[in-house]
């Protein structure tokens, strides 16, 4: 009896099979790994950008609060009769507002309505700014109880919503960094 030495087709199913099962079992396990860290590498990217746009409207919101209070004592100092020197910290309030805009218009949409609300609250205490720095002399018999308490009123609306929008960041913040 000769004995043969070429597998049959069936020996050839038996050896095979398991060859090429082993190896699409690889494939999809590297595939999966490949997709699942590509994916969460995207997903901490995109939280800490969203985290460093959270962060840049915070520090607009503290350079808003800064740089109206200078213009406010730059106004009262000043009485209205602004160089140029003083006109950049006149302005610079509003500069500051509106890259905060922009800020949240471009990165941070959920907090379109508080910055507008806050823009809103920024021009109508700018309408009010003359009476508010005393430019005409109105106020001039008044003492430091007094002053205080109205600019405390003038300024009420516009701190609290710089507040609520400060809170509203900090939420924000706290939840993307869980």
């Amino acid at each position: 009896m000769i004995k043969n030495d070429e597998p049959t087709s069936k020996g050839l199913r038996v050896v095979l099979i398991p060859v090429v099962v082993g190896s699409l079992l690889g494939l999809f396990a590297s595939l999966s790994t490949t997709a699942y860290t590509t994916w969460a590498t995207q997903k901490e990217t995109i939280r800490k950008e969203r985290l460093s746009h959270l962060e840049q409207a915070m520090t607009l919101c503290s350079r808003y609060s800064n740089d109206l209070a200078r213009a406010v004592g730059v106004g009262l100092l000043t009485k209205g009769k602004a160089d140029a020197q003083s006109l950049d910290a006149l302005t610079a309030p509003t500069k500051a507002l509106l890259e905060l805009k922009v800020v949240a218009a471009l990165y941070l949409p959920a907090l379109r309505d508080d910055v507008e609300e806050l823009v809103r609250a920024h021009n109508a205490v700018m309408q009010r700014y003359d009476e508010i720095i005393d430019a005409r002399g109105k106020h001039g018999q008044e003492d430091a109880a007094d002053f205080a308490k109205r600019i405390q009123t003038e300024f009420a609306p516009l701190v609290s919503r710089v507040n609520a929008l400060m809170n509203r960041l900090s939420e924000l913040a706290q939840h993307d960094a869980a």
